[in-house]
């Protein structure tokens, strides 16, 4: 495969992916949590080293707490569009709480019902119960 080769299936998939992402381009936005993170550290650094009026402190911290927000937002965003799972293990299983008993004996079904598909095919592969 040559580089031109290479370049234009970059490109295709990078298409595919801003189209699958209903026009969330993920290298942008990449470059957008980059540079917040910039920032914080540049906030960071000038409080460390500055003098404030005590007045001054709650509204700095919540310039901080907005530019750290807003940065934690984007890359969760980029984790979403890329298929991942939200990393917050509460939010993991927070629907959980909304089933009723029914509901939750089903979804217990389901998983027995995977772990028995899982043993089943790593017994077929390896030739031995699991």
């Amino acid at each position: 495969m040559t580089s031109s080769d290479e370049a234009y299936a970059d490109r295709v998939v990078r298409a595919a992916m801003v189209a699958a992402t209903d026009g969330l381009d993920p290298d942008r936005v990449a470059q957008v949590v980059s540079k917040v993170v910039e920032a914080i550290d540049k906030q960071s650094e000038a409080l460390k080293n500055a003098t404030y009026k005590p007045e001054d402190y709650e509204r700095i911290a919540r310039a901080m707490a907005h530019a750290m927000k807003s940065a934690d937002g984007l890359y969760r965003l980029v984790e979403f569009a890329s298929g991942r799972p939200d990393s917050r293990p509460d939010k993991a299983t927070d629907w959980l709480r909304g089933l009723t008993n029914e509901q939750l004996r089903i979804v217990e079904g389901w998983l027995e019902e995977n772990e028995r598909g899982a043993a089943v095919a790593l017994e077929a592969k390896h030739g031995r119960p699991a």
